[in-house]
């Protein structure tokens, strides 16, 4: 009983890989823990009915070999006391309930051989499961320092900006102060000028 069929495939593959190779890595690691979890749960509730099944059936088989040696014991004393006749009933008895003590024995080796394929494809559910969630932890952190990475880009871009800016302010400073030391200049060669204007009159 192959519970698992659907996932067979992925159960064999290399998870990383195929992870790899997905279009959108983080998309692709959801479907498969989620896939994976889903046919986990179905497995561990096939395992605990086939689990209880096989006691059920143990049960049964102890009571047939407990059975048959019930018919033994009556056969026995059939014999002792004469009664033929009894004793080969007790015998039939004791031979039908021998017949379902091995066909429940076989029911039983054959779940305990379904059980032990159940319970190594749960293992090995929960080791891809947790592969593939470490996977998940890994793209996280890929995609963390990529935003990172993106913002500290942006900040870098907005201070280069403002540098730029503060450098074109500087330079319209120095310009502006030039302009006004000509003007300083000027102004002061003028009046300068006319107090010697006025020197030269009082003169």
């Amino acid at each position: 009983m192959d519970i698992f069929s659907r996932l067979s495939d992925l159960l064999k593959s290399n998870l990383n890989d195929l992870i790899d190779r997905a279009e959108d890595p983080e998309k692709m690691v959801r479907q498969i823990i989620a896939d994976m979890q889903s046919e986990l749960n179905k497995a561990v509730q096939n395992y605990g009915k086939i689990k209880s099944e096989r006691t059920i059936n143990e049960k049964k088989y102890r009571d047939s070999l407990k059975l048959s040696q019930q018919w033994e014991e009556k056969a026995k004393n059939a014999l002792v006391h004469g009664d033929k006749l009894l004793a080969e009933q007790a015998v039939m008895k004791k031979v039908q309930s021998d017949e379902e003590a091995i066909t429940y024995k076989e029911f039983i080796n054959s779940l305990k051989i379904h059980e032990e394929t159940i319970q190594t494809q749960i293992e090995t559910l929960r080791l891809k499961i947790d592969e593939a969630k470490s996977r998940q932890e890994i793209l996280i952190v890929r995609k963390k320092m990529a935003d990172t990475q993106k913002r500290l880009s942006e900040i870098s871009g907005n201070l280069d900006s403002v540098q730029e800016n503060n450098n074109s302010d500087t330079e319209a400073e120095n310009v502006l102060k030039k302009e006004l030391s000509s003007k300083v200049s000027s102004e002061l060669a003028r009046l300068m000028s006319e107090m010697n204007i006025n020197k030269s009159v009082e003169e």
